[in-house]
């Protein structure tokens, strides 16, 4: 009766780490990827159009600044 414990403990052993294998591809599959991937790239587009937007607006307050710099000094030497 020995030997048999033995061997169905190991035999319990495997099959458990086999089906705890078994169950992270499942849950691994089961994932929706895909979706995530394009969520995230449409995620990432967006940010960097407001990136983008955010950048112009960003020059054209640096130019008005310039501009209103000038026209301080214009005035200034007046």
């Amino acid at each position: 009766m020995n030997l048999l414990g033995k061997i169905l403990v190991i035999f319990i052993l495997v099959m458990s780490i086999s089906f705890l294998t078994l169950a992270v591809m499942v849950g691994a599959s089961q994932r929706a990827w895909k979706e995530q991937a394009m969520k995230n790239r449409d995620d990432a587009l967006q940010y960097q159009k407001f990136l983008q937007e955010a950048k112009a607006e960003s020059t054209t307050l640096a130019a008005q600044i310039e501009s209103e710099k000038v026209a301080r000094q214009q005035q200034i030497q007046q």
